[in-house]
């Protein structure tokens, strides 16, 4: 298995941030590695899809092709509320989680959760937020 670590630098994104891309109204979300690269849960559009799941396919590709016609910015928006997992960690986690199969949906694993998860070491999604921190949701 092909190293995907490299050094941090000053500019933006860092290896390990998280990348909230628009496009249009609809949002994604990736982890940056390094050199312009980004782990992704990518849909199976040849894959029949349920109402209960969607299934994505977890690969590398280029931000470039992440964004495609959209935009992206930088959103480690649970820094303050989590501990960030060291960048070693991260990395090793999404090379172990490179070309897998998921299942998404908004009931349950996004990729919004998998990619927090794999940055904080903690299921931080915003709904899991909100009922953690207000108690009468």
């Amino acid at each position: 298995m092909a190293s995907y670590f490299c050094e941090k630098s000053t500019a933006d994104p860092q290896p390990g941030d998280l990348l909230e891309i628009t496009n249009g109204f609809s949002k994604h979300w990736t982890l940056y590695l390094c050199d312009g690269y980004v782990l992704s849960a990518v849909p199976l559009e040849e894959m029949p899809q349920t109402t209960k799941c969607k299934q994505s396919f977890i690969k590398m590709q280029l931000l470039e092709e992440a964004v495609g016609n959209g935009s992206f910015k930088v959103n480690n928006k649970y820094d303050g509320e989590f501990s960030v997992l060291p960048y070693e960690k991260i990395i090793h986690q999404a090379q172990i989680l490179m070309d897998t199969k998921v299942c998404t949906d908004l009931l349950g694993p996004d990729c919004e959760q998998f990619i927090i998860l794999l940055r904080y070491g903690e299921n931080a999604s915003v709904q899991v937020f909100l009922k953690n921190h207000f108690t009468s949701l």
